[in-house]
């Protein structure tokens, strides 16, 4: 809602249009107003139009600034949940290939158990062949575990992809970003 409010800018009693409160409109007359003298005592011999001129550059390029930064967070806000977007992917990858490869163990070992058993029926059976022959057959080697990704896999950079860490730093982006909304413009 717009309301009309009534103020002094320098000397001269302006009224202006705004969707602020009284309060907010009197705090930013005020600095304005100080602005005004700042730039009195820097160029006292220029005239108030002068001054007021400079004032409104001053603003116009303190608002492109903040847009640019604004534009800047809001692509750094963007990169960063990308990231983090890819990162949960890679993890749930990770997590159901750790799933899948305990049950790889988990099948070799009943494997293992199911060849240990069968030996030892078969050792059963076979007790009166010879000691030699015997000794022969319950030789066996380990079986070797394998799981389908052989290779080792190198450990994952913690700085690069902490949860935590991203977290922050969108935490952050964001705020700053509020912060910049908030800045008044005219």
């Amino acid at each position: 809602m717009t309301r009309r409010f009534t103020t002094h800018i320098g000397v001269k009693k302006v009224t202006v249009r705004a969707d602020k409160t009284a309060a907010e409109v009197k705090e930013l007359s005020a600095k304005i107003n100080d602005d005004l003298k700042k730039l009195a005592f820097q160029a006292p011999e220029r005239t108030f139009e002068d001054h007021v001129v400079l004032l409104a550059i001053n603003a116009y390029s303190q608002i492109e600034s903040l847009t640019d930064e604004l534009d800047e967070l809001k692509q750094q806000n963007k990169q960063l949940q990308e990231r983090q977007h890819l990162l949960e992917q890679e993890y749930e990858r990770d997590s159901e290939s750790e799933k899948s490869s305990d049950d790889d163990v988990t099948e070799i070992s009943d494997d293992v158990t199911e060849l240990n058993d069968s030996e030892m029926s078969l050792s059963e059976s076979k007790e009166d062949e010879s000691s030699s022959t015997k000794s022969s057959m319950l030789t066996h080697r380990p079986v070797e575990k394998k799981s389908k990704s052989s290779k080792k896999q190198a450990p994952l950079n913690t700085h690069a992809y902490n949860p935590k860490r991203l977290q922050r730093e969108m935490s952050q982006a964001s705020q700053q970003l509020n912060r910049l909304r908030q800045t008044p413009r005219s």
